[in-house]
């Protein structure tokens, strides 16, 4: 069962780190079946990742985001997990969501982000957050750049390029270096 959890994950090619890729490729829907998984769809998101919980209780799932993965003693995967919660996710928000993006990057300095459109904030981010011109500014510093490629009408897929956050209320002393998919 773990070694088909693990085929549900590509290589982004940065060391140690893997996407699990919640829409899947036709060869890919059997792995799901086997798991008991639905096929991607906004509306299965949430019940897929409570399904993946209850499989894997060593994974820590926050609304979408999956943390790293002790599965053998000498291996520990960094993941990223990309879902469209335009729809169904288990904020109610989530509807003005373009998408939610986890960077996790290991117990050093973990960091959950949520891109979210310019007119909703979460409330733990603080008031001086703003995207503007394609930069996401904190409290007036740039932070990092949006790359955002059109899938769907409005569906943008974004990655954010993290540089030192200084000001964040999570301290993150890991440069990450994100790439267009």
């Amino acid at each position: 069962m773990k070694k088909l959890f693990l085929d549900l994950f590509k290589d982004t090619g940065h060391p140690g780190d893997k996407i699990l890729e919640i829409k899947p490729c036709p060869t890919r829907l059997r792995i799901y079946r086997e798991m008991g998984l639905q096929p991607w769809g906004m509306d299965n998101d949430v019940r897929n990742i409570q399904h993946l919980q209850s499989i894997f209780p060593d994974i820590d799932l926050r609304c979408g985001n999956l943390t790293s993965l002790p599965y053998q003693s000498e291996e520990k995967f960094q993941i990223i997990t990309f879902f469209n919660v335009l729809n169904e996710m288990m904020i109610p928000e989530a509807k003005s969501f373009l998408l939610n993006i986890g960077a996790l990057l290991s117990e050093e300095g973990s960091i959950v982000f949520s891109m979210l459109e310019q007119n909703y904030r979460p409330p733990w981010w603080d008031s001086g957050t703003e995207i503007e011109n394609g930069r996401l500014v904190l409290e007036g510093e740039f932070t990092g750049e949006i790359y955002g490629l059109y899938e769907d009408e409005d569906i943008y897929r974004l990655m954010l390029e993290f540089v030192n956050i200084e000001n964040f209320k999570t301290e993150v002393g890991t440069l990450w270096k994100a790439r267009k998919f």
